[in-house]
């Protein structure tokens, strides 16, 4: 049973190690780096992205368990869409998890919905967070982008994992900001990801 450590002062940055606890790991912010550092030094994998590795981690201070992927045994190749004849495809398929945007399918929305019809960062995000989503679907989530960039009005969403995009996007949108520098956004993250809580942009930060 691990040693409980003396507690912090309110807002002071706790050092990221085998001994903190759920509360203060969850309080502050890390890089991505320091979280696959921290799994290195405990043996925990570092694969994934920034959320799914920070869940490990968290899993692994509330059970002291490293888990392991072949316990669970070999994962199931997702069916693959782009492997079906172009001819197939139709505005009733449907974009299983694990969907890959390839010029396959893409000549297909190209022909059946516009010339101009891309794959962007947003859409694909899309698809990623709907698994099952029909062609049609797709196809009309990249008219309402597309319509909404032709008009400046489209703002994408941003992750939960990109506070930082968020942050920035929310401070420049700050009148009190109004002519206010990178670096002087920069100063404002710095502060804000140093306390404790969420790293939400507050004015005045």
């Amino acid at each position: 049973m691990r040693p409980p450590r003396p507690a912090p002062t309110a807002d002071a940055r706790v050092t990221l190690d085998a001994h903190i606890s759920v509360k203060d790991f969850r309080d502050f912010y890390w890089l991505k780096a320091e979280l696959q550092d921290f799994c290195r030094g405990v043996g925990l994998s570092t694969a994934g992205g920034k959320r799914e590795i920070a869940d490990r981690i968290e899993a692994f201070l509330r059970t002291g368990r490293r888990g392991s992927a072949s316990s669970r045994g070999p994962a199931r190749p997702a069916p693959r869409v782009n492997e079906l004849p172009t001819s197939a495809l139709s505005m009733s398929t449907r974009a299983p998890a694990g969907f890959r945007c390839t010029q396959h399918v893409r000549r297909f929305f190209e022909r059946e919905v516009s010339p101009q019809f891309r794959f962007t960062v947003t859409l694909q995000q899309h698809i990623k967070d709907n698994p099952g989503i029909t062609f049609a679907q797709i196809a009309a989530q990249w008219k309402r982008e597309h319509e909404a960039r032709k008009a400046g009005t489209f703002k994408p969403k941003i992750a939960p994992q990109f506070e930082f995009n968020q942050f920035t996007r929310d401070f420049h949108a700050d009148p009190d900001n109004a002519g206010k520098t990178r670096d002087d956004c920069l100063a404002a993250w710095k502060r804000t990801r140093a306390r404790r809580g969420d790293n939400k942009y507050r004015p005045g930060a």
